[in-house]
């Protein structure tokens, strides 16, 4: 049995006064059956015919299935997702590591046939790009301190050396070239030909500290 609650009708034939007209989607499934009854003064008309029931739960069951496939499409979308990103990025952190660690090995390797002493470093920071002469390619790097020379060497390649005896000023900016990253501070290098040369580390005050010596009047 099947029921809806549907509106009555004023202009009803007085037999049906107070009587019930079936909806659209009750008047359709109905059609072709006149096994109705009214219940006079009542909002409700009800089908006895077992087929009229049985398509309208099956009607229900074929929505509830619908919302299931879109659950189930939407879930498969955001899993091939999640996967893309790893299938991509798991490599490229790989690759990262590696140069990082071949990057820190040849920079090693130099410093120590050029016999320089080492202030700090070498460890991982970002080279944030530079006014003047120096390169303006941001990017992650290696970087270290000497008693000759502060070096950046990216990632991706290319490489960016500041002599010591050219520094003459060191401070802390959470704007460089115009560009502010997050709550992230960056240390500031200033050359004697007026050049700045940015780059982030994991503790830019320590840095500061080792670069202030350095600084000529």
């Amino acid at each position: 049995m099947a029921s809806w609650l549907v509106k009555t009708t004023p202009s009803a034939p007085a037999s049906h006064r107070g009587a019930a007209v079936p909806d659209r989607r009750a008047a359709a499934l109905c059609q072709g059956s006149d096994r109705f009854h009214y219940r006079p003064n009542a909002l409700r008309v009800a089908a006895t015919d077992p087929a009229i029931a049985w398509r309208l739960s099956l009607a229900g069951g074929f929505r509830s299935l619908g919302w299931m496939i879109v659950a189930r499409n939407l879930l498969l979308l955001v899993l091939g997702i999640a996967l893309l990103q790893v299938i991509i990025w798991v490599p490229v952190i790989r690759w990262m590591r590696k140069r990082s660690a071949a990057a820190e090995a040849a920079l090693e390797a130099e410093i120590s046939a050029s016999g320089e002493r080492v202030v700090r470093g070498p460890e991982q920071g970002e080279y944030r790009g530079a006014s003047g002469g120096y390169s303006q390619v941001k990017g992650n790097c290696r970087l270290v301190l000497t008693d000759r020379r502060l070096a950046f060497v990216k990632l991706t390649g290319g490489r960016v050396d500041v002599p010591v005896d050219q520094i003459v000023g060191v401070r802390e900016e959470k704007a460089f070239l115009g560009s502010v990253v997050g709550g992230r501070t960056h240390v500031i290098v200033k050359t004697r030909d007026g050049s700045e040369v940015g780059f982030f580390a994991k503790d830019q005050t320590a840095w500061v500290s080792a670069l202030r010596p350095t600084t000529t009047a």
